[in-house]
């Protein structure tokens, strides 16, 4: 089996073949099939299916569509554009603040410029922001992006 495995990783990653990280890569690859994480299929390599995958791909296109919400930032109306799941969050967050979430968003976003200056991308900052609520347990659940309210 290890000779079929190295000859499949020698012909797929040729191109790794002069590079020093070829040898980890292919050692990773190895374990992974004693591993039973993948198998040969047809002489390639595929995974194995998992459910964790299954849990992944099988969201509803509703809850990573986009919605765009205009807000007041420094008194200049403004776009943001996030994934409805988000905005189901930040909602979540306002509330915690006893704010709405434009409230909550300008407010964020002036106490962000007087401590760091102006941001590059203030929607990734306000998806981590979700992240960060979700890791500090602030949230009761993610809700369903059917319930993320429209501005």
């Amino acid at each position: 089996m290890r000779a079929e495995i190295r000859q499949t990783l020698q012909s797929e990653f040729a191109w790794l073949r002069c590079d020093r990280r070829y040898l980890a890569f292919a050692q990773k690859i190895t374990d992974s099939l004693t591993k039973g994480r993948l198998e040969p299929v047809n002489g390639r390599f595929a995974k194995r299916e998992r459910q964790m995958c299954h849990l992944f791909a099988s969201q509803p296109p509703d809850s990573y569509a986009f919605e765009t919400r205009s807000i007041r930032l420094n008194g200049q109306s403004t776009s943001i554009r996030l994934e409805k799941i988000f905005w189901g969050m930040l909602e979540q967050i306002a509330a915690l603040e006893d704010m709405s979430v434009p409230r909550f968003i300008s407010t964020l976003h002036n106490e962000v410029l007087m401590l760091n200056g102006e941001t590059p991308n203030f929607t990734s900052h306000l998806r981590c922001i979700c992240m960060v609520a979700l890791e500090n347990k602030m949230l009761d659940h993610v809700p369903p992006p059917a319930l993320a309210k429209s501005a």
